[in-house]
């Protein structure tokens, strides 16, 4: 298993082949998720192949959305299943790394702890600093794909998706919940200061 060449031709693919208006879904937030993972797998002391496959999940989930924004997951999967091989993962390897990519699908609810770590990586930022940021991109995309109108709205998405998100990592959330909370808490006085 190669992850070194695995993660060079994935970010070459998406540094080529995504669309411009994916602000948010691009190299750097897969790259963010893969180091997201990395680092919340050895709090969890998850041995080196648990951490190999959760890794090149992490690096396959969102290559999806160079063929398709919604159902990109299954997208993911199959990018994944045409690619790794190459890279010397077997077919038991591939069908875990599947499994997590479909995991992160935001109405999935993960069942085991790699499950739960790719979901906590995936939105890592709700508990950091740079959130204001990295929400802001998600905003320029969703406003470029059509599904948002106005900051108005996008911020009442913001806390409505804020009230129904908890990190699954009991680590993570020990980490991230305070800040997470300021974030939360600068949403609503968006919300409320815009007319």
């Amino acid at each position: 298993m190669d992850l070194i060449k695995a993660t060079d031709f994935v970010v070459n693919k998406l540094k080529n082949n995504l669309d411009s208006r994916l602000y948010y879904h691009n190299v750097n937030h897969t790259l963010d998720v893969v180091s997201s993972a990395k680092k919340i797998a050895k709090t969890e002391n998850i041995n080196d192949y648990e951490t190999s496959i959760l890794l090149v999940a992490a690096l396959f989930h969102d290559t999806g959305f160079m063929f398709a924004y919604k159902g990109h997951e299954k997208e993911s999967v199959k990018f994944a299943e045409d690619n790794l091989p190459k890279f010397g993962y077997s077919e038991k390897d591939i069908s875990k790394i599947s499994k997590l990519i479909l995991a992160t699908e935001i109405t999935t609810q993960p069942t085991t702890k790699l499950e739960k770590i790719i979901c906590d990586a995936d939105l890592y930022y709700l508990g950091r600093s740079d959130f204001s940021e990295i929400s802001n991109n998600l905003f320029k995309e969703w406003k470029a794909y059509n599904f948002v109108d106005t900051q108005k709205e996008w911020y009442k998405l913001q806390i409505v998706f804020f009230n129904n998100h908890f990190y699954h990592i009991p680590s993570v959330n020990k980490l991230h919940e305070i800040q997470k909370q300021a974030n939360f808490l600068k949403i609503e006085n968006y919300y409320n200061t815009i007319k």
